[in-house]
């Protein structure tokens, strides 16, 4: 409880009690605050999520590796494999 040791945050508490107490009697006098209405559309903006079920992403993957050359995916392999070996750190022949 030391954050109520602050004024600061006491006062901060205090306005957010009251504009939680204004919007219960509100609620219980039967009216609709803005505020709710806003919040259900902040959550609907931006791209929404696409249904997928985990076959269904199997069989995508399926038809990609089907689609893809077998040159493509073998330079695929062996630009993973690159890449593997820069993660590692040189150490041969190195001494203090």
């Amino acid at each position: 409880m030391a954050y109520f040791d602050s004024s600061k945050n006491r006062a901060l508490w205090e306005i957010e009690l009251q504009g939680l107490r204004k919007a219960r009697a509100d609620r219980q006098a039967g009216k609709t605050s803005g505020e709710v209405k806003q919040e259900t559309s902040k959550l609907m903006t931006g791209p929404e999520p696409v249904k997928m079920t985990y076959a269904d992403l199997l069989q995508e993957e399926a038809a990609f590796v089907k689609k893809t050359p077998g040159r493509e995916r073998a330079s695929m392999h062996m630009e993973k494999k690159v890449e593997k070996q820069l993660e590692k750190p040189i150490e041969k022949g190195r001494s203090l």
